[in-house]
C-alpha cells in the first residue's frame, strides 16, 4: 500500500506553483543629472506644490550650497581650514543640544 498516489504528487506540485510569488520584473533605471531633482506632477500635486517640493528636496541635498562652493576655486589649505571649522561647528552644536537636553531632563526631575 502506497501512502500517496501519483495524482496527489502532481496536485501538490501545482499548488506549490500557484502559491509561489512571481519574480519581480527588473526595470532599468535611467540615470541622468535630473534624476533626483525632479517631482512628478499629477493627482494631489499641482505646479505650486511641485515647486515647493522641489525646493525642499534641493535644500535637503544642499544643492545651493554646492553651487556656491563650486563657483570659485578654493585653495586646498583654505578648504582644509573651512572643513575643519564646519566639523567643529557640527560637533559643538551636537554637544550643546545634548547639554540642553540633559538640563531639561534634570529640571523635569526637580533639580
Amino acid at each position: 500500500m502506497q501512502p500517496f498516489a501519483s495524482s496527489d504528487l502532481d496536485l501538490s506540485k501545482e499548488v506549490e506553483k500557484a502559491t509561489r510569488m512571481p519574480k519581480p520584473v527588473r526595470v532599468p533605471i535611467t540615470l541622468n543629472p535630473s534624476t533626483g531633482r525632479s517631482v512628478q506632477i499629477g493627482v494631489g500635486v499641482d505646479v505650486g506644490r511641485g515647486f515647493r517640493l522641489l525646493e525642499q528636496s534641493c535644500a535637503r541635498n544642499g544643492v545651493r550650497r554646492d553651487a556656491n562652493t563650486q563657483r570659485f576655486h578654493e585653495r586646498p589649505g583654505l578648504k582644509r581650514k573651512r572643513l575643519r571649522r564646519e566639523r567643529w561647528r557640527r560637533k559643538f552644536l551636537e554637544g550643546f543640544k545634548a547639554t540642553v537636553g540633559r538640563v531639561k531632563q534634570l529640571k523635569n526631575q526637580g533639580w
